[in-house]
């Protein structure tokens, strides 16, 4: 009996400690953001990087970039809450409404352990409205125009 126990906590433990880390790793090695290509001094592109959370963003007062909300017309992005630039945790932009202007060849990817795939402006736009901690990554030009929006895992 007293066996079963301590495996039965081994486990837990185990289970808590891949929970905790796992997330953090994955984003460290996967995430979408291209940090090299963005912090170049001659590079004029910006990436804005958050997590999709919804109310929950305002709510716990979270130290990483959060969306609280995301939504598009046909050529703007509005994204309500803080941002990440160019994958740097120090530059992080104070919680309030961003707006984009959208380029006209706007491309939309998702990203996960399968890699990118290009998806549609309808099928991104269904996943950014489910507010569960996905990361989203907006691509602008030197012109602040974005042309690429990714969604990842």
């Amino acid at each position: 009996m007293r066996r079963t126990v301590k495996r039965f906590l081994a486990t837990i433990a185990l289970v808590l400690a891949v929970s905790i880390v796992a997330p953090a790793a994955f984003h460290a090695v996967a995430d979408p953001v291209n940090v090299e290509a963005a912090t170049t001094k001659t590079s004029k592109k910006t990436i804005y990087y958050g997590e999709l959370l919804g109310t929950d963003a305002n709510e716990r007062g979270y130290e990483i970039p959060s969306i609280s909300k995301f939504s598009t017309t046909k050529t703007t992005v509005t994204i309500k809450g803080s941002l990440m630039r160019n994958g740097n945790y120090n530059n992080i932009t104070a919680n309030k409404t961003h707006t984009f202007k959208i380029a006209k060849k706007c491309k939309y990817y998702t990203w996960g352990y399968d890699g990118e795939k290009k998806i549609s402006k309808k099928k991104f736009m269904k996943l950014v409205k489910c507010y569960n901690g996905l990361g989203v990554s907006v691509y602008t030009n030197k012109s602040g125009k974005v042309y690429r929006m990714d969604i990842s895992s």
